[in-house]
């Protein structure tokens, strides 16, 4: 039994997953009939077309197995009712030191904030995200090019540049 639809929905969430037209240097106009019309392989390129020139892109894109991953979501089929525990931690440890490599040292950086949070308790849902708000992973973001949203992200951050007034 296919438990998410058919290929035309598969395909439907990738066109529609995003927007053609984001970051090309000259928006091309395409059609929905000319988009459905493409192969997912050219459908892709067109898409990515601003950020590399030449992909080396299998000739079975997309893969059947991301098709399948589509189709058959591989979920937990347990009807038990789910409860929340503290993780264990020692077995965690073990585990990201045999499949990551990690020393105890970056496995408990990564995991004891976690952990400090769940004993807390679970008087709200929250978001992931919220378990390593203090965690410096030195991200980099992308350079804002618009004076105008430059000019948003700096205020929002108090970072507002003293305006020049006429008579200075």
């Amino acid at each position: 039994m296919q438990r998410r639809g058919s290929q035309a929905t598969i395909t439907g969430t990738w066109v529609n997953s995003f927007d053609i037209t984001d970051d090309l240097k000259k928006p091309k106009k395409v059609s929905a009939d000319e988009l459905a019309a493409l192969s997912p392989l050219e459908r892709f390129k067109l898409t990515h077309q601003s950020i590399r020139r030449n992909w080396n892109v299998s000739a079975i894109f997309p893969n059947p197995h991301v098709i399948k991953a589509y189709q058959y979501p591989d979920t937990d089929k347990s009807t038990a009712r789910f409860s929340w525990s503290v993780p264990d931690l020692a077995n965690l440890r073990v585990f990201c030191g045999q499949e990551f490599g990690w020393p105890i040292d970056t496995v408990d950086s990564k995991l004891l904030p976690v952990v400090r949070a769940v004993s807390r308790g679970f008087q709200a849902q929250t978001r992931i995200d919220g378990y390593f708000t203090s965690y410096n992973d030195n991200i980099k973001y992308a350079k804002i090019r618009s004076k105008r949203l430059k000019a948003v992200v700096n205020d929002i951050k108090g970072l507002k540049k003293p305006r020049k007034h006429e008579h200075d």
